[in-house]
């Protein structure tokens, strides 16, 4: 098995597997582990193909990329990093992807006004670990209406982190990595 390069992140599955994509420079950013991302995808199997996907607190974009790498029809990514979100953009014309991909400079919160209207299958929520944001993060999402009926929801954040769910919010699968705790939320009352 060859090793990745210091400072690369790799596609795991779909018609991008393999390819490697660099990790900007900033400090911040910590890609999901491949690990994680293929037990994500094994969740959320079936359910890619067409979907309209958001990659909030977007870092390399990996999750999102994955997700079109797999046939998500379209995927909308948010990172507030200027550098961050450039090198994603570089990435997207790599993969000529820009047909099925939108990249906002923005904080989640600025994001808000445009992602209203749309309307979302599945969602990465990423944040960075201390900053508290989950709980914000969902209620944003719900409160403008981009949650597609059955949406489901894949949150990372520190192990045993203190957040509780928002109101409406439930655990459909849940699993620790080392010092993360991964899940997929669904809203309450969806098939």
């Amino acid at each position: 098995m060859q090793k990745k390069p210091r400072g690369k992140v790799r596609i795991i599955g779909g018609q991008w597997r393999g390819r490697l994509l660099a990790i900007p420079p900033v400090s911040a950013i910590r890609p999901t582990p491949d690990r994680v991302r293929e037990t994500v995808f094994n969740w959320l199997q079936g359910l890619v193909a067409g979907a309209q996907v958001l990659d909030l607190y977007a870092g390399t974009g990996v999750l999102g990329l994955e997700a079109l790498s797999r046939g998500a029809q379209h995927a909308t990514f948010i990172e507030q990093n200027g550098v961050a979100a450039r090198a994603l953009n570089h990435q997207l014309g790599v993969f000529q992807a820009q047909d099925h991909a939108q990249v906002h400079i923005a904080s989640v919160i600025e994001a808000g006004a445009f992602l209203a209207g749309s309307s979302f299958d599945i969602i990465f929520i990423d944040p960075p670990y201390d900053a508290g944001l989950l709980v914000e993060t969902l209620t944003l999402l719900d409160t403008i209406g981009c949650l597609a009926p059955g949406v489901l929801i894949y949150v990372e954040q520190r192990r045993k982190a203190q957040e509780s769910l928002p109101e409406g919010f439930s655990i459909y699968k849940h699993r620790t990595y080392g010092a993360v705790d991964y899940m997929l939320l669904q809203r309450e009352g969806a098939e």
